[in-house]
């Protein structure tokens, strides 16, 4: 698959994270700027300047988050 085909393929995750609590999406960024030194906001994401790496932790943790909350 490629990078883009990649990329295009985490938008759902970006609508998923937008149904979540501001508190759930204050936590996701925290951890995500924690793990992978970044300054993520949830109002401002930007997941098109992610590695595929952080992408995959990204849509990880908003699962987590959906299934959890």
């Amino acid at each position: 698959m490629s990078l883009v085909a990649e990329k295009n393929k985490v938008s759902p995750s970006l609508k998923k994270f937008g149904s979540l609590s501001p508190a759930n999406q204050q936590e996701i960024c925290q951890k995500m700027n924690e793990a992978y030194n970044l300054k993520l906001e949830p109002h401002k994401i930007n997941l098109e300047k992610l590695s595929i790496g952080q992408l995959s932790s990204f849509e990880q943790l908003v699962e987590y988050y959906l299934d959890n909350s």
